[in-house]
């Protein structure tokens, strides 16, 4: 019984320091908090991985060369695609991914993966897991 609770104490423990760190990502107002989020979440863990390059991608809006502001989203998206390619079920990967391409401009013609990322995101709003606190960011910032 002991071991019971205390794991469902770890498991709402970590789940908590997951969505901080989603929770803060969508409170973000400017490029120096950008910047800072940046700096405090890059290599902390794949989860958040996901949305240091969804930041670094949003860079290219504060680039003033075309070709520069190409590079930045292009570099970004390849290296999101190849984490997506290690951790296919990986939430925050895929619904950082399905953000991007829904609210990219579709000049750049990124929006590939839209239908397999929705699909896997319905999949996931649909169980009951460790990922729930990931449903109402998935149905408010996405077109599910």
């Amino acid at each position: 019984m002991l071991k019971t609770i205390l794991l469902a104490f770890i498991i709402h423990q970590v789940s908590q320091s997951e969505s901080q760190f989603v929770s803060e990502f969508h409170n973000l107002n400017n490029k120096q908090e950008e910047e800072l989020y940046i700096n405090t979440y890059k290599n902390s863990s794949v989860d958040a991985d996901a949305y240091v390059l969804a930041l670094e991608m949003k860079k290219a809006e504060y680039t003033l060369l075309p070709w520069r502001k190409w590079n930045i989203f292009h570099t970004q998206k390849k290296r999101l695609n190849q984490l997506i390619t290690f951790h296919p079920q990986n939430v925050h990967l895929r619904y950082i991914r399905l953000v991007l391409q829904e609210h990219s401009p579709a000049f750049l013609g990124y929006n590939e993966h839209v239908e397999e990322d929705k699909t896997f995101l319905q999949f996931i709003i649909d169980q009951k897991d460790s990922t729930d606190y990931m449903d109402n960011y998935i149905k408010q910032y996405t077109s599910l």
